[in-house]
C-alpha cells in the first residue's frame, strides 16, 4: 500500500469492517481524523466535567470516611488494583490485534479476536480470585497494615473489593473495543455516567452518617459494573457482528493475542509498581494518615495528567491502523502533535506548584500537612509520566513492545527498594518514596524514548525512498 493512505488521505471517509455471514451490515468504523478530533474533544469536555465532579467527591469521601479511613481506602485501592494488570495482556493485545484487522477488513478475525478474549480472561479472573481472596486471609491484612483500630473486618472488606474487581475486570473489556472501534468518546461519557452516580451514593452516605467501608466498597463496584454493561449493550446494537463473538473462541487465537499482550503485561506490571505501591510504602513506613496529604497532592497533579490521557487517547488505535495500513506521513506528523500538547500541559503542571496550596484549602477546607519537597516533586513526576504516555503508547501500537523489557524490569525492580532507601534510610520522609519513583520513570521511559526516536529515523528514511516501513 503506498505510505500516503490511510487516516490522514480518508480524513472524511468511513470504512465497513462487517459482514456477518453472507449478510452485510450497516457497521463501520471511522478512522478519519475529524473523528479523531470529535472523540478527542469529547474525551477532554468529559474529563473536565470529571475533574469538577470529582472536587466534590473527595470531599464527601473524607467527610464520610475520616483521614484514617480515607487513608486505608485508598491503600485499599491500591491493592485491588493490581487485579486489573494481570490480565496476562488480553485488554491492551485485544485492542492492537482487534484495530489492526478492522484497519484490514479482517471482519471473521476480528470477531474471534473479541470473543477468545472475553472467555480467556474469565477464567483468568476466577482463577485469579481465588488465589488472591486466600492469600488476603492467610498474610492478616489488618495486622499487616496496622488497620486494627477501625472497628471493621478489613480483609472481608477487601475481599469483596476483590470480588467486584474481578467481575469488572471481564466486562471492561468493552472499553478497549470502542477505543478499537474509534469510539474512545463513549468511554469517557460512560465514565461520567458512573461518576455520577457514585456522587448520588455519596451523598446518601454522608446524610445517613454511613462511614463503613464495607459499604463504600459495594456500592463502588455495583456502579463501575453498571457502566460496563451499559457500554456493552451499546456495542453490541451498534456493531452486530460481535454479538456472535462468543461462539467464535479459538485457542489459537488467544496464542496470538497473548504472544504481544504478555509484553504487554511485563510493561504493566512495571507501571503498577511505579503507580500503586507508594501508597502502601508511606502506609507501611509512616501510617495511613500521611497517605492523605499524598493522595490529595496526587490527584491534584493527577488532573491534569487525566485531562491530557483524554486529549490524546483516540490516537493511539489510529497509531495502530495507520501502521497496518503503512501511513508513515501521518504517524510522524501525529506523534509530533502529540508532543507539542505535552509541552502544554507540562507548563500547566509547573503553573500547578504554585497554585495547589491554596486551591486545596479552598478544596478540602482544611490544610494538611505537606513536606517542603512534596508539591514540586509531583509536577515532575507527572511531567514525566505525561511524556512517557506519548512514547509507550506509540512502541506498543506499533508492536515494539520487546524492546522496551529491559528497562521497564530494570526500572520496575529498583523502585521499591530505592524508594524506601530515600524515605526512611536517607531520611527524606515522603518525598523520598516520590523521588525514588521518579528516578524508576527515568529508566523506563528512557528505553521507550530511544526506541521511539530510531523508529522516526527509519520511518523518514523509507518515506524518503518511497518504501513501506515495513516490521519496525
Amino acid at each position: 500500500m503506498n505510505s500516503k493512505e490511510g487516516p490522514n488521505s480518508y480524513a472524511d471517509r468511513y470504512i465497513s469492517v462487517s459482514e456477518v455471514n453472507k449478510t452485510k451490515v450497516a457497521t463501520t468504523v471511522n478512522y478519519g481524523n475529524k473523528n479523531l478530533k470529535h472523540n478527542s474533544m469529547i474525551m477532554m469536555a468529559t474529563q473536565f466535567i470529571s475533574m469538577g465532579l470529582s472536587l466534590i467527591t473527595a470531599p464527601l469521601m473524607l467527610q464520610g470516611l475520616g483521614e484514617e479511613k480515607y487513608g486505608i481506602w485508598t491503600s485499599l485501592l491500591g491493592i485491588v488494583s493490581w487485579i486489573y494488570y494481570f490480565d496476562l495482556g488480553l485488554g491492551g493485545g485485544l485492542q492492537n490485534k482487534l484495530s489492526t484487522a478492522l484497519a484490514q477488513n479482517r471482519n471473521e478475525d476480528a470477531n474471534k479476536y473479541v470473543g477468545t478474549s472475553y472467555a480467556f480472561l474469565s477464567l483468568i479472573s476466577g482463577i485469579g480470585f481465588i488465589i488472591c481472596a486466600l492469600f488476603f486471609y492467610v498474610i492478616n491484612v489488618p495486622k499487616f497494615f496496622h488497620y486494627d483500630s477501625i472497628g471493621e473486618d478489613v480483609t472481608l472488606v477487601l475481599i469483596v473489593a476483590l470480588f467486584f474487581a474481578c467481575i469488572n475486570f471481564v466486562t471492561k473489556l468493552v472499553e478497549n473495543i470502542l477505543y478499537a472501534t474509534q469510539n474512545a468518546g463513549l468511554v469517557g461519557l460512560f465514565g461520567l455516567v458512573a461518576q455520577l452516580m457514585w456522587i448520588g451514593v455519596l451523598i446518601i452516605y454522608v446524610e445517613t452518617g454511613n462511614s463503613y467501608l464495607f459499604w463504600f466498597v459495594v456500592a463502588q463496584g455495583t456502579i463501575n459494573l453498571i457502566k460496563n454493561i451499559m457500554a456493552s449493550f451499546y456495542v453490541w446494537a451498534r456493531f452486530p457482528q460481535f454479538r456472535g463473538a462468543f461462539k467464535s473462541v479459538q485457542k489459537s487465537y488467544a496464542k496470538d493475542i497473548m504472544s504481544f499482550g504478555i509484553l504487554l503485561f511485563i510493561n504493566n506490571v512495571g507501571s503498577l509498581v511505579l503507580n500503586t505501591t507508594d501508597n502502601l510504602v508511606i502506609s507501611r513506613y509512616f501510617g495511613a494518615v500521611d497517605v492523605t496529604p499524598y493522595s490529595f497532592c496526587q490527584k491534584f497533579f493527577g488532573i491534569i495528567q487525566a485531562v491530557f490521557a483524554a486529549a490524546v487517547s483516540p490516537y493511539f488505535a489510529a497509531y495502530t491502523a495507520a501502521y497496518a495500513q503503512n501511513n508513515a506521513d501521518w504517524l510522524i506528523r501525529t506523534l509530533k502533535k502529540l508532543w507539542r500538547v505535552w509541552g502544554l500541559f507540562a507548563i500547566f503542571s509547573i503553573l500547578g506548584i504554585f497554585i495547589f496550596r491554596p486551591f486545596a484549602a479552598f478544596w478540602l477546607r482544611k490544610e494538611l500537612n505537606y513536606q517542603v519537597g512534596l508539591i514540586p516533586l509531583f509536577a515532575g513526576y507527572y511531567i514525566l509520566l505525561m511524556f512517557g504516555y506519548t512514547v509507550s503508547s506509540f512502541v506498543n501500537a506499533t508492536y515494539q513492545t520487546k524492546k522496551i523489557i529491559m528497562s521497564t524490569v530494570i526500572g520496575t525492580i529498583i523502585n521499591i527498594p530505592f524508594s524506601i532507601w530515600l524515605a526512611v534510610n536517607a531520611g527524606f520522609g515522603v518525598d523520598g518514596v516520590v523521588l525514588g519513583s521518579i528516578a524508576s520513570m527515568v529508566i523506563t521511559i528512557g528505553g521507550a524514548a530511544y526506541v521511539v526516536f530510531k523508529s522516526l529515523k527509519k520511518i523518514k528514511l523509507a518515506t524518503v525512498n518511497g518504501r513501506e516501513i515495513g516490521q519496525l
